[in-house]
Protein backbone atom coordinates (compact mmCIF):
# COMPACT_ATOMS: atom_id res chain seq x y z
CA UNK A 1 0.00 0.00 0.00
CA UNK A 2 1.38 3.18 -0.96
CA UNK A 3 0.74 6.83 -2.28
CA UNK A 4 1.68 10.64 -2.08
CA UNK A 5 0.41 12.93 0.67
CA UNK A 6 0.07 16.63 -1.23
CA UNK A 7 -0.61 19.89 -0.15
CA UNK A 8 -1.83 22.56 -2.17
CA UNK A 9 -0.51 20.27 -5.21
CA UNK A 10 2.78 20.25 -3.67
CA UNK A 11 4.61 17.28 -1.84
CA UNK A 12 5.48 16.60 1.64
CA UNK A 13 8.51 19.16 1.14
CA UNK A 14 5.44 22.20 1.38
CA UNK A 15 3.89 20.85 4.87
CA UNK A 16 5.63 22.00 8.24
CA UNK A 17 6.23 19.17 10.43
CA UNK A 18 6.34 15.67 9.78
CA UNK A 19 3.53 13.45 7.52
CA UNK A 20 2.81 10.85 9.63
CA UNK A 21 0.42 7.59 8.11
CA UNK A 22 -0.82 4.79 9.50
CA UNK A 23 -2.65 1.82 8.00
CA UNK A 24 -5.21 -0.42 10.45
CA UNK A 25 -6.21 -3.98 8.91
CA UNK A 26 -8.34 -5.77 11.68
CA UNK A 27 -6.17 -5.90 14.88
CA UNK A 28 -2.89 -5.16 13.15
CA UNK A 29 -1.34 -1.59 12.76
CA UNK A 30 0.90 -0.13 9.93
CA UNK A 31 2.72 3.19 11.35
CA UNK A 32 5.18 4.88 8.43
CA UNK A 33 6.26 8.81 7.51
CA UNK A 34 6.27 9.85 4.56
CA UNK A 35 9.40 11.32 3.11
CA UNK A 36 10.47 14.81 1.84
CA UNK A 37 8.29 14.67 -1.31
CA UNK A 38 5.19 13.23 0.40
CA UNK A 39 5.54 9.33 -0.75
CA UNK A 40 4.76 6.46 1.87
CA UNK A 41 4.56 2.51 1.84
CA UNK A 42 3.56 -0.19 3.43
CA UNK A 43 4.93 -3.50 1.93
CA UNK A 44 3.95 -7.04 3.53
CA UNK A 45 0.50 -5.79 4.27
CA UNK A 46 -2.04 -8.47 4.93
CA UNK A 47 -4.89 -8.53 2.72
CA UNK A 48 -8.49 -7.73 4.19
CA UNK A 49 -10.58 -4.60 4.50
CA UNK A 50 -8.70 -1.52 6.52
CA UNK A 51 -8.37 2.59 7.13
CA UNK A 52 -5.72 4.57 6.10
CA UNK A 53 -4.83 7.77 8.15
CA UNK A 54 -2.71 10.49 7.29
CA UNK A 55 -1.53 13.14 9.83
CA UNK A 56 0.28 16.62 9.05
CA UNK A 57 0.36 19.97 10.23
CA UNK A 58 -0.80 23.20 8.75
CA UNK A 59 -0.97 26.81 9.01
CA UNK A 60 -0.13 25.92 12.49
CA UNK A 61 -3.20 23.45 12.73
CA UNK A 62 -3.82 19.84 12.92
CA UNK A 63 -5.38 18.11 9.79
CA UNK A 64 -5.97 14.48 9.01
CA UNK A 65 -7.51 12.75 7.13
CA UNK A 66 -9.13 9.21 6.76
CA UNK A 67 -9.90 6.54 4.46
CA UNK A 68 -11.51 2.94 4.18
CA UNK A 69 -10.06 0.86 1.79
CA UNK A 70 -9.92 -2.65 0.57
CA UNK A 71 -6.45 -5.07 0.19
CA UNK A 72 -6.60 -8.00 -2.77
CA UNK A 73 -3.96 -10.86 -1.88
CA UNK A 74 -0.85 -9.78 -3.90
CA UNK A 75 -1.79 -6.69 -5.07
CA UNK A 76 -0.28 -3.07 -5.34
CA UNK A 77 -2.80 -0.77 -3.66
CA UNK A 78 -2.43 3.01 -4.45
CA UNK A 79 -4.51 5.76 -2.43
CA UNK A 80 -2.93 9.67 -2.81
CA UNK A 81 -4.73 12.31 -0.28
CA UNK A 82 -4.58 15.69 -1.65
CA UNK A 83 -4.88 18.29 1.29
CA UNK A 84 -6.57 21.52 -1.18
CA UNK A 85 -6.25 24.44 0.63
CA UNK A 86 -8.65 27.65 0.43
CA UNK A 87 -9.28 31.38 1.17
CA UNK A 88 -11.58 31.19 3.97
CA UNK A 89 -10.58 31.88 7.39
CA UNK A 90 -13.10 30.40 10.24
CA UNK A 91 -12.78 32.08 13.98
CA UNK A 92 -14.43 29.65 16.70
CA UNK A 93 -15.05 31.77 19.67
CA UNK A 94 -15.23 29.17 22.58
CA UNK A 95 -17.11 31.13 25.95
CA UNK A 96 -18.39 29.85 29.03
CA UNK A 97 -17.20 27.84 31.92
CA UNK A 98 -16.02 24.48 30.11
CA UNK A 99 -14.15 26.43 27.61
CA UNK A 100 -10.82 25.93 28.85
CA UNK A 101 -11.06 22.22 29.12
CA UNK A 102 -12.78 21.94 25.26
CA UNK A 103 -10.84 20.52 22.12
CA UNK A 104 -11.97 21.49 18.75
CA UNK A 105 -12.78 19.88 15.94
CA UNK A 106 -13.91 21.26 12.53
CA UNK A 107 -14.75 18.82 9.61
CA UNK A 108 -15.85 19.54 6.63
CA UNK A 109 -19.20 17.76 5.47
CA UNK A 110 -18.38 16.35 2.04
CA UNK A 111 -14.51 16.97 1.29
CA UNK A 112 -13.42 14.91 -1.71
CA UNK A 113 -10.45 14.90 -3.95
CA UNK A 114 -10.20 13.18 -7.77
CA UNK A 115 -7.55 12.33 -8.80
CA UNK A 116 -6.46 10.60 -12.79
CA UNK A 117 -10.19 9.58 -12.52
CA UNK A 118 -10.52 7.68 -9.49
CA UNK A 119 -12.34 9.03 -6.63
CA UNK A 120 -9.59 9.83 -3.83
CA UNK A 121 -12.03 11.23 -1.41
CA UNK A 122 -10.82 12.33 2.00
CA UNK A 123 -13.47 11.08 4.14
CA UNK A 124 -12.81 13.38 6.90
CA UNK A 125 -10.68 16.38 7.17
CA UNK A 126 -10.43 17.39 11.08
CA UNK A 127 -8.75 21.12 12.19
CA UNK A 128 -7.39 20.51 15.90
CA UNK A 129 -7.22 23.21 18.39
CA UNK A 130 -7.19 23.72 22.16
CA UNK A 131 -8.88 26.65 23.76
CA UNK A 132 -9.19 28.97 26.74
CA UNK A 133 -12.29 30.54 27.92
CA UNK A 134 -12.93 33.54 25.12
CA UNK A 135 -10.51 33.07 23.62
CA UNK A 136 -10.62 33.11 19.32
CA UNK A 137 -9.33 29.86 17.37
CA UNK A 138 -8.52 31.09 13.99
CA UNK A 139 -8.12 28.38 11.42
CA UNK A 140 -6.86 29.32 8.18
CA UNK A 141 -7.04 27.77 4.96
CA UNK A 142 -10.51 25.84 4.20
CA UNK A 143 -12.44 25.96 1.22
CA UNK A 144 -15.60 27.14 0.65
CA UNK A 145 -18.40 24.31 2.36
CA UNK A 146 -20.31 23.33 4.85
CA UNK A 147 -18.35 22.43 8.24
CA UNK A 148 -19.24 20.77 11.51
CA UNK A 149 -18.08 22.25 14.78
CA UNK A 150 -17.89 19.98 17.74
CA UNK A 151 -16.23 20.88 21.28
CA UNK A 152 -15.75 18.61 23.40
CA UNK A 153 -15.13 18.63 27.19
CA UNK A 154 -14.06 15.64 29.81
CA UNK A 155 -16.99 14.13 32.03
CA UNK A 156 -16.31 14.52 35.93
CA UNK A 157 -14.70 11.20 37.13
CA UNK A 158 -18.16 11.00 39.48
CA UNK A 159 -20.06 10.98 35.90
CA UNK A 160 -17.41 8.83 34.75
CA UNK A 161 -18.03 6.21 37.35
CA UNK A 162 -21.45 6.57 37.26
CA UNK A 163 -22.16 5.69 33.38
CA UNK A 164 -19.83 3.00 33.68
CA UNK A 165 -21.93 1.28 36.10
CA UNK A 166 -24.86 1.64 34.47
CA UNK A 167 -23.69 0.04 31.24
CA UNK A 168 -24.49 3.65 29.24
CA UNK A 169 -23.16 2.45 25.64
CA UNK A 170 -23.18 4.47 22.83
CA UNK A 171 -22.21 3.87 18.93
CA UNK A 172 -19.60 0.98 18.44
CA UNK A 173 -19.83 -0.19 22.04
CA UNK A 174 -17.80 2.62 23.52
CA UNK A 175 -18.97 4.31 26.51
CA UNK A 176 -19.26 8.30 26.17
CA UNK A 177 -16.51 9.65 28.32
CA UNK A 178 -17.27 13.48 27.16
CA UNK A 179 -19.45 16.34 26.48
CA UNK A 180 -19.81 17.61 23.05
CA UNK A 181 -20.82 21.25 21.94
CA UNK A 182 -21.78 21.30 18.15
CA UNK A 183 -22.76 23.81 15.64
CA UNK A 184 -22.77 23.77 11.57
CA UNK A 185 -21.67 27.00 9.68
CA UNK A 186 -21.47 26.85 6.16
CA UNK A 187 -18.44 29.21 4.62
CA UNK A 188 -18.31 31.30 1.03
CA UNK A 189 -15.48 31.67 -1.06
CA UNK A 190 -13.28 34.29 0.61
CA UNK A 191 -15.04 34.61 3.44
CA UNK A 192 -14.22 35.13 7.05
CA UNK A 193 -16.69 34.08 9.82
CA UNK A 194 -16.40 34.14 13.33
CA UNK A 195 -18.90 31.75 14.81
CA UNK A 196 -19.70 31.43 19.12
CA UNK A 197 -19.67 28.48 21.03
CA UNK A 198 -21.51 27.70 24.25
CA UNK A 199 -19.39 25.72 26.48
CA UNK A 200 -21.42 25.10 29.51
Amino acid sequence: VGGTVTVDGQGGGAVKGTLEVELKTGRITYQSRADGEGKFEFINVLPGDGTLRVHTEVNGIRVSGERTLSIPPATVVRQDFAFDLGNVRLTVRMVGPSASKAFLTVTESNPAATRDGEDQSITHTHFFANGTSGEDIEIYGLKPGEYMIVASTPISRTEAERVTKAGAVLRDGIVSMSHEFTATVTLNDGESKVVELAID
